[in-house]
């Protein structure tokens, strides 16, 4: 039987910098490697080679030990706007989409809703500013797509976009990229219920095994991160989309600055990811900067000494990234490429040479890369011949992270999805190489060295498991006993809480 884990829950609960010695169990280091069973020793809320002879020795015989787990690519804020707004996702069917959205709208104020997805749909085409205003005629109400660079806005909602510059089309209330990012904080509800939301929502990730997060954006996201309590659960990195004036200096909290991120082009739901092949039905998406407006911002966030991240889907985006960040010439690890969709020929072997990091999301894949589903109707019949998978980034020779974009937000079905050969053939990643994605990789495509691994003088950020879930290639969703940010429990499972330490 294996042995319990109350004993370590009760002694990081009383003391998160206490030297103790862990004993028995199965661990993985983050560094893209097989398993290990020597001992591990912690102190002071690192992970010390010698935590002193006379440290107390925790026997965790039948456990598995992995490094804290992280989102490269998430938007924490929005997973809490998304639980104050109508949640629209896994409507099967546009009526479905109008009956929730009425059931659950607020009985006064504004009304948003977020999270649609019309792919899956009998009649995949948007919905429109008719249909809101038809249930909606006197108040602001708005409805955001599941890739967020799509949404739809009533005649309120639209008169209330217009007073801030921005425009959709009148006629359908469609509303693309900037237009579309504008809509939600419109709608917003106040800031005390998005602190709450944010904390939930943060909750909810250390109980799936997260210790960080990299934020890639969000309406007035310093401001918002700085708000962040001491005892967060999560360690948040974030690129803003703003100018390097609106960083905060890093000063040491929960929340740090990494630099400025950039739109290049937009989403292949949205079609307004830049392609060179054109969309079924015609149109090829749009580039959102000039290459010298570009050119000049990069050089200017670099100079500053900030990171760059460039969100760059269809391979017309990575070209512009390309011709831009050569010219640039960031040192390398300073620049980073977000989703790398669809790419051509050398384009990935042209990325390493400048020595640009990549973080993907191959959950996308999972949810719209099957047969007959989203990317298909975007792309027709030879679509799976523009991705590339896992195996082909790293055979380029990129340093690889693993995000989620919280679509949805589970990393345990993106690292099981990145390890599917019926998904990504030969290119499918290895189990533990996977798991580096999202613990040591992840941290160094953060400029975090000191965590993200299990070794001497590393962060103790570590979740505890009952099973190994990568000898079972992520199968299941894996059942997280316990979550340690720097020593300090941040997820306890209810059977562990309030176990007195000697119980077995």
């Amino acid at each position: 039987m294996p042995a319990s884990p109350a004993p370590l829950v009760a002694l990081l609960s009383r003391s998160p910098a206490a030297a103790l010695r862990l004993e028995g169990m199965r661990w993985y280091d983050g560094a893209g490697g097989g398993p290990h069973t020597t001992p591990l020793g912690l102190r002071k809320g690192r992970f010390t080679a010698d935590p002193g002879s006379d440290a107390p020795v925790v026997p965790l015989d039948g456990w598995c030990l992995l490094p804290g787990l992280c989102d490269a690519h998430l938007h924490l804020f929005h997973l809490a706007r998304a639980r104050l707004a109508v949640d629209l996702a896994g409507t099967a069917q546009r009526g479905d989409l109008w009956r929730r959205l009425e059931e659950d709208a607020p009985a006064d104020g504004p009304v948003l809703g977020v999270g649609w997805d019309e792919s899956a749909w009998a009649e995949p085409r948007f919905p429109t500013r008719a249909e809101l205003d038809a249930r909606f005629p006197d108040r602001p109400a708005g409805i955001v797509r599941v890739c967020g660079h799509a949404a739809v806005a009533n005649g309120p909602a639209l008169a209330l976009l217009a007073e801030q510059g921005r425009a959709g089309d009148a006629a359908t209330g469609l509303l693309l990229e900037a237009d579309a990012a504008a809509l939600a904080p419109i709608l917003e509800p106040e800031p005390a219920a998005q602190r709450e939301a944010v904390g939930q929502a943060a909750a909810d990730l250390a109980r799936a095994g997260l210790t960080a997060v990299t934020d890639m954006g969000s309406h007035r996201l310093p401001e918002k991160a700085a708000a962040l309590p001491a005892d967060f659960p999560l360690r948040v990195d974030y690129f803003h989309a703003g100018p390097p004036s609106e960083l905060p200096p890093d000063t040491g909290g929960p929340a740090r600055p990494l630099g400025r991120k950039f739109f290049l082009d937009g989403s292949i739901g949205g079609r307004t990811a830049a392609l060179g092949e054109a969309y079924e039905g015609g149109g090829r998406g749009e580039l959102l900067w000039t290459d010298a407006a570009l050119e000049h911002d990069l050089a200017e966030a670099l100079a500053a000494g900030h990171r760059v991240a460039l969100h760059a889907i269809g391979d017309e985006a990575v070209a512009q990234a390309l011709r831009c960040l050569e010219r640039a010439a960031p040192a390398p690890g300073r620049a980073r490429l977000e989703h790398v969709e669809i790419v051509r020929t050398g384009q990935l072997a042209a990325l390493s040479r400048l020595g640009v990091s990549a973080c993907i999301q191959p959950n996308f894949l999972d949810r719209w890369g099957r047969p007959g589903g989203l990317y298909e109707q975007r792309l027709g019949a030879g679509y799976r011949a523009r991705f590339h998978g896992p195996g082909a980034l790293r055979r380029a020779g990129l340093p690889l992270a693993y995000g989620t974009d919280g679509m949805p937000a589970r990393l345990w079905a993106a690292l099981r999805a990145a390890c599917d050969e019926t998904l990504f053939g030969g290119d499918a990643d290895r189990p533990a190489a996977a798991l580096a994605a999202v613990t040591g990789d992840a941290a160094r495509l953060a400029g975090r060295d000191e965590r993200g691994r299990v070794a001497d003088g590393q962060a103790a950020d570590f979740l505890l498991l009952p099973d190994d879930p990568v000898a079972a290639r992520f199968a299941d969703e894996p059942e997280v006993a316990l979550t340690v940010l720097a020593g300090r429990p941040t997820w306890i499972h209810p059977r562990w809480q309030g176990r007195p330490p000697c119980d077995d």
